[in-house]
């Protein structure tokens, strides 16, 4: 069971990095049981605008409450990250928090890709694990896989993660229900 760790969150101001228009970026300090990470926000601020006691733009005109918006967002998806790192039982830390928000080691697998690489690797077994029939019947039963993902969800791959039951019921269903793919069952008569 994975411990539900401090989770804090401060946005701040990097006055050292200042731009031409006198602007500094605003980054976000994310801190998890003491260990700190900082991450850009990807916007920035004239100092004077900016209180650091609400870490938040001062001011009710429309750019301030953009700014505003728009960082309450960016925490917003921080503690969505945070929420499904411990729902999938993942180590929590600064750095991972970090890596999980900017999409960092944490490759999301498709299944065309996944079954492309499985066919591959099967190809140079052909003769020794294998044979060849059994991997033109992998090659078939990829396309097959291509054929119902074009008419059923109008795209060529699917995350792993999107898979579900649904999925799998309505590819059992395209099976069974495609002439060319349903098997052809022979009755034997017994006198």
């Amino acid at each position: 069971m994975v411990k539900n760790k401090t989770l804090g969150l401060l946005f701040y101001l990097r006055k050292d990095k200042l731009n031409r228009n006198g602007l500094a970026p605003i980054y976000l300090r994310l801190i998890v049981d003491g260990q700190r990470s900082n991450l850009s926000t990807n916007r920035s601020i004239s100092p004077d605008r900016w209180n650091d006691e609400a870490d938040k733009a001062r001011g009710s005109n429309e750019e301030s409450k953009s700014l505003n918006q728009y960082l309450e967002s960016f925490k917003s998806k921080v503690y969505e990250h945070h929420r499904d790192l411990l729902e999938k039982g993942k180590t929590i830390t600064a750095e991972t928090l970090h890596n999980a928000i900017l999409g960092v080691g944490d490759k999301r697998y498709e299944l065309v890709e996944v079954f492309k690489q499985h066919n591959k690797e099967m190809k140079q077994k052909v003769g020794k694990d294998f044979a060849l029939g059994t991997m033109e019947r992998y090659e078939t039963t990829l396309q097959h896989i291509e054929q119902f993902l074009k008419s059923k969800y109008k795209r060529s791959d699917i995350p792993l993660f999107e898979l579900n039951f649904k999925f799998v019921t309505d590819l059992e269903h395209y099976f069974k229900t495609r002439s060319q793919l349903q098997p052809q069952f022979h009755a034997e008569v017994y006198p």
